[in-house]
């Protein structure tokens, strides 16, 4: 595509995209690849300019969250800079507030890109707009803990910035179980691997989730917020309806955060057109529910005939 279309100014490694004045289902996928082509092109800082656009609909957000997953996995900091409220009330719908940082103009965008631009992508910073907000480094850092598993350290930490105390837990991140296998993992370190794949998954990620490597050789290491009065829902009060419901939204966020980590084109292309594929999901799902109804006679089965102790009517 060529940059009279959207024009790109570059200032080192930092590049400014400016999209239209309408981004709709017309226009989604040239935005798409304008964007994604300067995120291959290995800028450290990419602002996708909005100002002037007045209006985008569901596949121009596609378009910007093709941009944000291809982000992660490079190391590039996106930010977008917006005016028009409308358009920002789509992004807020869409949650992407909440994972690309919003400017309101473009000398806001630039400074802000300048500023993270001085530390190299893979020290491992946590989110830009955490660090944006915090405003500055903590100015305390104290070990509270350390435990290890499998011979893996553990510390938990705790800092205060401007003001505001917080806790963060330090956890050593090792070489994937798949390398072994499958060759050297793309990512620098296996902090960045584990942190890349938690944004990459998730779709509001920890603000203050990030990497680096230890004092030693071949040690590296990645942080997360640490929420010690995190919910939890009581399982064993639930009744049947509660926990089928349940059931049904654990297994639509797992099934969202694995589809948030496919390539749709790497996958399109596996599919192909015919419906082989559609048809062995289908037979897998038949054969998957006859053997769970198989396996529920047993269990009962077991209860009449006193093998397995049970206390109804609860």
């Amino acid at each position: 595509m060529s940059e009279d279309s959207y024009p790109v100014r570059w200032a080192r490694r930092q590049a400014v995209v400016t999209l239209p004045e309408h981004i709709d289902v017309s226009n989604a996928s040239q935005v798409r690849e304008e964007l994604l082509s300067v995120i291959n092109r290995g800028t450290l800082s990419l602002i996708a300019d909005l100002t002037a656009t007045l209006s985008c609909d569901h596949a121009g957000v596609n378009a910007v969250v093709h941009a944000y997953q291809r982000s992660l996995i490079s190391g590039t900091q996106l930010r977008l800079v917006v005016a028009a409220q409308v358009v920002q009330r789509v992004l807020s719908v869409n949650g992407l507030d909440r994972l690309i940082p919003i400017y309101p103009s473009l000398d806001a965008a630039i400074a802000a890109g300048t500023r993270a631009a001085v530390a190299p992508v893979d020290r491992g910073r946590g989110d830009g707009q955490a660090t944006a907000d915090l405003g500055k480094e903590p100015s305390c850092a104290v070990e509270l803990t350390e435990v290890r598993s499998r011979g893996e350290a553990e510390r938990s930490l705790e800092f205060e910035a401007t003001g505001s105390a917080g806790r963060v837990q330090v956890k050593q991140a090792t070489a994937s179980v798949l390398e072994a296998y499958l060759g050297k993992s793309r990512y620098r370190q296996p902090g960045q691997r584990v942190v890349q794949g938690q944004r990459m998954m998730q779709a509001a990620s920890d603000i203050y989730l990030g990497w680096t490597t230890g004092d030693r050789a071949n040690r590296y290491f990645y942080w997360r917020q640490l929420r010690d009065l995190k919910g939890s829902a009581l399982v064993e009060q639930m009744r049947p309806v509660g926990l089928t419901f349940y059931a049904r939204i654990c297994g639509w966020t797992l099934a969202r955060a694995h589809a948030r980590s496919g390539d749709p084109i790497a996958i399109a292309s596996y599919l192909g057109t015919s419906d082989q594929f559609d048809n062995a999901i289908t037979g897998f799902a038949a054969r998957y529910a006859d053997q769970n109804e198989r396996d529920y006679t047993e269990f009962v089965k077991a209860i009449r005939s006193g093998r397995l102790q049970t206390v109804e009517g609860v």
